[in-house]
């Protein structure tokens, strides 16, 4: 899809043709950070733990619980965060709760 440009800057003059190449409806020019992926563009919401900059604000995971992971896409200054043993050790034991509690309103 191509698309017509116009800049701020520019006070409306055509400043080129832009391509998306991912037709999810923005240009790089509009702040599409991955012009070939239409699961990046500023129009989206950020996808928890996917380590992927969903949103294009520069930022992987960053409104995501249990992470420090904050680190830019250009690769500087990234944080790793610690582990989230208790969410996981709460998610694997909350299964065996339900048939626990399955067995004893059956008797």
């Amino acid at each position: 899809m191509w698309v017509l440009a116009f800049s701020a800057f520019a006070f409306g003059q055509e400043t080129g043709l832009l391509l998306d190449r991912d037709d999810d409806g923005w240009t790089v020019g509009d702040g599409d950070c991955d012009d070939e992926n239409e699961h990046a563009n500023p129009g989206l919401a950020e996808v928890c733990y996917d380590d992927f900059d969903n949103d294009c604000n520069g930022f992987v995971d960053e409104l995501c619980d249990d992470t420090a992971r904050l680190g830019s896409l250009s690769g500087g200054g990234a944080c790793t965060g610690g582990s989230n043993i208790a969410g996981t050790t709460a998610m694997l034991m909350l299964p065996g709760l339900g048939l626990l509690r399955r067995r004893r309103s059956a008797r």
